[in-house]
């Protein structure tokens, strides 16, 4: 229907034309209440965080913001790609109308984030015209990658680990933290790939291996946050089947159809119905984890884990150059 009111003459113009407003609809996707301490611990160990989202630009940066990838008080300006360039942008913080906006040459994204003048956002389809230069520039040292496809984001890891790093100190290693199927190609592309399973363990478990006493705290309020939520959800799917329910008794009663079997029948129905919402209620947050963890050699139930596999590396990588030193001794 919508193909062919478009066709119409006049197009787009004449299919929404003479329409009554009706209200506006609003979907919220909040950042997972652990994502402001994952970027702290990271930051805090010297470890350059950026996102990959298919998201837009300005969708991107407030879920960067609530992450604590863009400071609240942030002084540095952000810059957006533009034209082949960093252009200052108002996404993120306001620029004053009357305020000239800065504007940098490509090869400059190095300068700028090394000396903290500013942050770097991108788009693929900035990064696409303005050619491979920027897509090196830009996994380098841009922080907000936005509307990025699964191929953009496996291609910016690809260029991560091929790079000298953002400081010029040599080839790092590249995390990937993703949580669904657009993140396969980077998960499997990145040196060590984390898949974040959606659902809540309802048990608090696991925690004794986190040293900072406050995130031991934050994974067990995670856990209870988790689980009020997964409870809600249930409690929501059977009230709609109870709402279903009511609504086909009073359908059977106008239509002079109610009978002891009808009414036995409707309610194994109901209870079959509650029963499967309920069940699917309770997988929820499975739901998205499957095909990423398919790839990724590492699976976690919270961001926390992505600091955490950083301490377990580092302490792993001590303890080979201890045991190394020990065979050559006894060489």
């Amino acid at each position: 229907e919508v193909s062919s009111l478009l066709d119409l003459q006049g197009g787009r113009e004449v299919a929404e034309s003479e329409l009554q407003f009706a209200g506006l609809v609003a979907f919220g996707s909040p950042c997972k209440a652990e994502a402001a301490d994952t970027v702290r611990s990271l930051d805090d160990a010297g470890i350059r965080c950026a996102m990959l989202t298919g998201d837009a630009l300005p969708t991107a940066c407030h879920a960067a913001r609530a992450a604590g990838l863009i400071k609240g008080d942030l002084k540095q300006p952000l810059l957006e790609l533009q034209g082949g360039c960093w252009q200052q942008t108002t996404i993120g913080e306001e620029v004053e109308s009357h305020t000239q906006k800065l504007s940098y040459p490509l090869n400059e994204a190095g300068k700028l984030t090394a000396e903290g003048n500013a942050l770097l956002a991108a788009t693929e389809a900035e990064l696409d015209a303005a050619g491979e230069q920027a897509w090196s520039e830009a996994a380098c040292h841009a922080t907000v990658l936005a509307r990025m496809s699964p191929l953009g984001k496996a291609r910016l890891v690809q260029l991560l680990k091929t790079s000298d790093g953002s400081n010029g100190s040599g080839r790092g290693k590249v995390m990937m933290v993703g949580d669904g199927g657009n993140d396969v190609g980077a998960l499997a592309a990145s040196d060590a790939g984390l898949a974040l399973r959606g659902g809540p363990r309802l048990e608090i478990t696991a925690t004794d291996f986190f040293d900072d006493a406050k995130m031991k705290t934050r994974w067990q309020q995670l856990q209870q946050e988790r689980a009020k939520q997964q409870q809600a959800a249930v409690q929501e799917s059977v009230a709609l089947q109870s709402q279903w329910l009511q609504g086909e008794l009073e359908r059977q009663k106008n239509t002079g159809q109610v009978g002891f079997g009808q009414l036995f029948a409707l309610l194994g129905e109901a209870r079959r119905r509650t029963a499967q919402a309920s069940k699917e209620a309770a997988k929820q947050f499975e739901s998205r984890a499957e095909e990423a963890s398919a790839v990724a050699p590492f699976a976690a139930r919270s961001l926390l884990a992505a600091p955490e596999l950083v301490r377990q590396g580092q302490r792993t990588s001590c303890s080979m150059v201890m045991q190394t030193q020990h065979l050559v001794l006894g060489d």
